[in-house]
């Protein structure tokens, strides 16, 4: 289940807030985090027949971003409330993508990420979880497989916000974006209106 916390505690959400606060007044802020609790937990029961993989992408991930998100929109634009999310996706992988960052100046890590990464990612997104996935290449310099079909699009679909799911395809560009020596690749996203997700990872100094 939801709980209020999840946004008053976590860096990014409580950006959204602030501003939210700044530009509509503390009660309606304070209304919009009530109501988003809300539908977010009635929506949270609609999808509790997943898969325990699916859940952790749909009722985890997907639903908390997506419930504030059709809330926020009764008050503000797409354009306004799409940028407050972009945002806080900013500050809250701040710390991920620094210590991916940090480990990856290693080449034990280095190794060791293109070595584990296609069984992280299979497992992350397969079809347990949801995903219909493409493995392109897969060896010590080069890692790379598409995502085909994806449940943060069909539920950002199915949900009436779409245009949400180009922001979960930005938590990618910030993290693998910062690594150390190792390039990540990426032509397009379904969320941004490409016809699959490709994962791109060149290893530079081998």
């Amino acid at each position: 289940m939801i709980k209020r916390t999840r946004y008053t505690s976590n860096n990014g959400y409580s950006y959204i807030i602030d501003e939210l606060r700044k530009r509509l007044g503390n009660e309606t802020a304070e209304k919009i985090v009530d109501d988003t609790v809300t539908y977010g937990n009635e929506l949270w029961k609609e999808y509790d027949h997943l898969s325990k993989k699916e859940k952790l992408h749909v009722q985890d991930m997907i639903i908390p971003r997506a419930a504030f998100y059709l809330q926020m929109r009764k008050y503000l634009t797409e354009e306004e409330a799409i940028g407050l999310i972009e945002e806080a996706i900013r500050i809250g992988v701040e710390k991920e993508a620094a210590m991916l960052k940090k480990w990856t100046k290693l080449s034990l890590v280095r190794s060791m990420f293109m070595k584990f990464g296609p069984k992280l990612m299979n497992s992350v997104f397969g079809k347990e979880a949801g995903f219909k996935t493409e493995t392109i290449c897969c060896d010590r310099k080069r890692f790379r497989f598409d995502i085909l079909d994806c449940p943060y699009h069909r539920t950002c679909t199915k949900l009436g916000c779409p245009e949400l799911t180009k922001t979960f395809c930005l938590s990618d560009d910030y993290v693998y974006g910062s690594m150390n020596k190792i390039d990540f690749i990426r032509h397009g996203s379904i969320g941004r209106g490409y016809d699959r997700c490709d994962f791109d990872f060149h290893r530079t100094d081998i």
